[in-house]
């Protein structure tokens, strides 16, 4: 057995630099004499580098930065900005309105596709996937669940709709229903699933050059940029899990039986679905 792992860490090792293999050999060696040391078997926290540098060369890479420390500075920003006497444009900080706004983002798709026009877009949206996964097969319960959620999501926009309005009053001359009357099924938010945000990085550009929208557009471009390092991180996280079950299916579960292997790939399916 010894034998064979030995095998196995070589082959693994061949796959990498001779450097990368020396730095994960002086980790190690460095974790061993000194368990206080950087523990390199450790998973990096979200928005944190791998540990495979030195703290040299650590100094040279760009610090990847997690939606929590923009949202820490902006929150910051905004007390001093109080503090000077410069009173908010509404009672939910700018933060906190964006915070919202994401939340019913995610509740609404799952994925953008590329290259397309964003007034033009066409989503794959949660309660549509919802509906996919029930095809051929919808009971009244559960078309009565998804109708829940509907409702759920109307009323968050709806709630959401005004604090807009404060920070981007642009937004009005954009909306068919801003602050209307749901019951009417040909209104606004008749779909919610597919009702246009209008966040500022999807206003027209005319819009957007506009001064008194800076502040807005800026604070936007950190939150996304820092979203979308933690999407990543998470993107990376996962396949690492997935390929870890794929490689302890190959060694101890291959050739067990129908149950385990059965099992195995439900927690791989599991894990799979996240990424979509």
């Amino acid at each position: 057995m010894s034998a064979k792992h030995m095998e196995i860490f070589e082959k693994f090792s061949a796959t990498f630099p001779p450097e990368t293999v020396a730095r994960w050999v002086w980790m190690v060696e460095r974790w061993e004499a000194n368990p206080k040391a950087p523990n390199p078997y450790n998973e990096p926290a979200q928005g944190e580098w791998f540990p495979l540098y030195t703290f040299e060369t650590m100094s040279n890479l760009p610090a990847a930065t997690t939606l929590q420390d923009v949202h820490l500075d902006l929150a910051r920003n905004e007390n001093l900005q109080l503090a000077a006497g410069r009173a908010p444009r509404h009672k939910v900080s700018m933060t906190a309105f964006f915070s919202m706004g994401f939340d019913i983002e995610d509740q609404q798709y799952v994925l953008m596709p590329i290259g397309i026009d964003h007034s033009l877009m066409s989503c794959r949206f949660v309660f549509k996937r919802e509906l996919a996964r029930t095809k051929g097969k919808k009971t009244s319960k559960q078309l009565a669940d998804l109708e829940e959620k509907r409702s759920a999501l109307i009323q968050q926009i709806i709630i959401w709709r005004p604090i807009q309005l404060a920070y981007t009053p642009h937004v009005a001359a954009l909306l068919p229903l801003v602050q209307g009357d749901v019951a009417d099924t040909g209104g606004h938010y008749s779909n919610p699933e597919s009702t246009p945000l209008f966040f500022p990085s999807s206003l027209p550009l005319e819009l957007r050059q506009r001064p008194e929208l800076n502040d807005i557009c800026e604070a936007e471009r950190r939150l996304r940029e820092a979203q979308a390092d933690d999407a990543l991180a998470d993107v990376r996280r996962l396949r690492r899990v997935i390929q870890g079950l794929w490689q302890f299916k190959k060694l101890n579960v291959s050739g067990t039986g129908n149950r385990p292997n059965t099992r195995m790939l439900e927690s791989y399916s599991q894990f799979e679905s996240k990424l979509q």
